[in-house]
């Protein structure tokens, strides 16, 4: 068949299937399967906002200052914003953590005091 008698269709259908198929990153970042990987869980509609606002970093507090990301001083320590990434190293947990085991980081979330952030 030469390719005048193909179709836009066709031709973009042959395209596709000759590409290589691209190999996701390999970080833990992106093992969950679809976007919305929170709302999977089973947990309170709460919860799945909370998880979500956790692996974006934008926490209710958070502030912009020229351009910039704010967070407010934190009361335990005196001396770090309350970036998503202290309040980790806070509960001694990891990013990793976050993906791999998002109820057990709701738990320390909850069980600290930490919920009302988000």
């Amino acid at each position: 068949m030469n390719s005048s008698a193909l179709t836009y269709s066709k031709l973009h259908s042959t395209y596709i299937n000759s590409k290589q198929t691209t190999v996701p990153p390999a970080h833990h970042w992106y093992e969950t399967k679809k976007p919305g990987g929170s709302l999977f869980l089973q947990c309170s509609r709460k919860e799945q906002t909370i998880l979500t606002r956790f692996r974006s970093g934008h926490l209710r507090t958070l502030t912009f200052r020229d351009g910039n990301k704010v967070f407010p001083t934190c009361v335990r320590c005196s001396a770090c914003q309350v970036s998503p990434e202290h309040i980790l190293d806070y509960l001694g947990l990891s990013k990793q953590d976050l993906y791999e085991d998002p109820l057990m980081v709701l738990d320390f979330l909850r069980v600290n005091g930490i919920m009302d952030l988000f």
